[in-house]
């Protein structure tokens, strides 16, 4: 789907949500579409989404849906403003997310963010950033072994769990079972843009640990 496609979409669950009233999966929509719109330019459209985010109380919130919207605008405001507010609310979320969902997505997004803070952290506490970061890529290990032994993943479902598996290994300095996995990861089928994402999301996670 298109830029284009999103600012439609913003559009048509904004009209939704006055008709509809309280509706937390209508306003849970509108924000995705309102980042993923980047209108009129990416942080503009990352604020409003954070704006309309704030209804659900995300602070209070253990719905995953929410905690995921409020960690993905923040972790793009990181990028883009590089405040440590942003950072910290990424973290803030990921972690309760993964808390509450004990999911490989949440954790290995949660890892690589805790190696973020490293990064611009003392020694001390760079320190044990990372080995709280270990630590939850070894819990994510443990989760995407067990989902794989589901007979009815998807080919999506399986890539991304294979992937997700080839970033644990990256994180933990395991390079020759990173190197099976990512093997593993180009057999099943995947689009392009899949594949795009996983070499952006190692090749900055390489340069996080470097």
């Amino acid at each position: 789907m298109g830029k284009g496609n999103f600012v439609d979409a913003a559009n048509f669950w904004s009209q939704a949500r006055k008709l509809a009233g309280k509706d937390d999966y209508i306003v849970q929509q509108l924000a995705l579409a309102t980042y993923k719109s980047e209108h009129p330019d990416p942080e503009s459209a990352l604020r409003g989404a954070e704006k309309i985010i704030e209804y659900l109380k995300p602070h209070g919130s253990f719905d995953t849906e929410t905690l995921g919207l409020w960690a993905a605008v923040h972790k793009r405001l990181y990028e883009i403003t590089k405040d440590s507010a942003s950072l910290e609310e990424a973290l803030f979320a990921l972690e309760r997310g993964f808390y509450v969902k004990r999911d490989y997505y949440n954790g290995i997004n949660l890892a690589f963010m805790l190696d973020v803070k490293a990064v611009e952290s003392n020694t001390e506490l760079k320190n044990e950033l990372r080995a709280v970061a270990r630590h939850v890529r070894r819990n994510v290990k443990n989760i995407c072994q067990t989902a794989l032994e589901d007979p009815e993943l998807s080919d999506d479902e399986k890539y991304w769990i294979l992937v997700t598996l080839y970033e644990v290994c990256v994180g933990l300095g395991e390079e020759d079972e990173a190197l099976k996995w990512k093997e593993k990861a180009g057999e099943a089928a995947a689009e392009a843009w899949m594949v795009q994402t996983t070499d952006e999301q190692i090749s900055k996670l390489r340069v996080l640990l470097s």
